[in-house]
């Protein structure tokens, strides 16, 4: 599998600057362009068309909290947030998943999903902004289609690869078949460890340049090691998908010495976020990341693009 390194987000440092938001975040894009070119058979707009599908059959299997205020304010942190991230220009959405253990994931082209139980965890509207950032890099550096590719070029080899590529009958649809029996949902959720990496360093750097210190990333991992330490349950799905926090802990602080924060002041709702969920009741299982990875229909999605 392709790896990414950290470094792509120690790239924009040097040219980074207190500026107003609008103009870092748009310094930002031009600088990692070169981050995103990881092998990759689907084009930005399938990611998109993928995206929308997998979440239907996301929504399928989750009980989503539902209430219009919650997701209204976590989705003006994904606004403030949007400007920052490097990349195509995707329609981020984040919905609230109404089950106790704290997770997220996010899926190709803009959904992302966050669990009940890990905003309730965040202390502060930052530390929530710190777990969004981090799940719209993965989304930004399309690290979903990218394991897709690299899980169908390991079963199909470089000679099959090459005539397929650039055909107009090739669809994306004709790849995840032949990645297959991975099921479409979990190989979108694939993420390696480089990723995670690529993801924190993306999504801190998006944090400073949106008014956030990404220190406050930094200060949630230490949190899911206490949560770890009193009921292990809780985490053993993040664990299970992510690297171990104290190493993250470390890779974030370590970072976020070297980001100027733009000056910014919060949105203010996260003590009113807690209330709108409180009279919300807790669904009465545990979801995972998402409870039962299914296989999807092959989706009806346009061609890759030629190369």
């Amino acid at each position: 599998m392709k790896r990414y390194v950290m470094a792509c987000a120690a790239v924009l440092v040097a040219a980074l600057a207190v500026e107003p938001i609008r103009h870092t975040c748009a310094a930002q894009n031009a600088k990692v362009r070169t981050a995103l070119g990881g092998f990759n058979l689907f084009s930005t707009e399938q990611d998109i068309q993928i995206g929308r599908q997998s979440a239907v059959a996301a929504e399928r299997q989750m009980a989503l909290l539902g209430v219009p205020g919650a997701d209204r304010y976590v989705n003006q942190i994904v606004e403030r947030l949007r400007p920052c991230a490097p990349g195509a220009k995707y329609p981020y959405a984040a919905k609230i998943v109404n089950a106790p253990d704290i997770n997220a994931f996010a899926l190709p082209g803009g959904p992302l999903y966050l669990n009940r139980g890990l905003i309730e965890a965040t202390r502060s509207e930052a530390e929530l902004a710190g777990v969004i950032a981090h799940e719209m890099a993965h989304i930004a550096l399309r690290h979903g289609t990218t394991s897709a590719s690299n899980a169908y070029l390991g079963k199909t080899g470089l000679g099959l690869l090459g005539g397929l590529v650039g055909k107009r009958g090739t669809t994306s649809a004709n790849i995840i078949s032949v990645v297959g029996g991975m099921g479409l949902n979990a190989t979108f959720l694939k993420f390696s460890r480089d990723d995670e990496h690529a993801a924190d360093g993306v999504g801190a750097d998006m944090m400073a340049r949106a008014g956030y210190s990404p220190l406050a990333m930094a200060d949630f991992f230490a949190v899911l090691r206490q949560e770890a330490g009193r009921d292990p349950s809780t985490v053993e799905m993040f664990f299970g998908s992510h690297p171990p926090a104290v190493e993250r802990e470390s890779r974030v602080r370590q970072l976020a010495g070297t980001l100027p924060i733009a000056q910014s002041s919060d949105i203010g709702q996260h003590q009113q976020l807690r209330t709108m969920m409180a009279a919300k009741t807790m669904a009465s299982t545990r979801s995972g990341i998402w409870p039962a990875p299914v296989s999807t229909p092959n989706p009806p999605v346009s061609a890759p693009a030629t190369p």
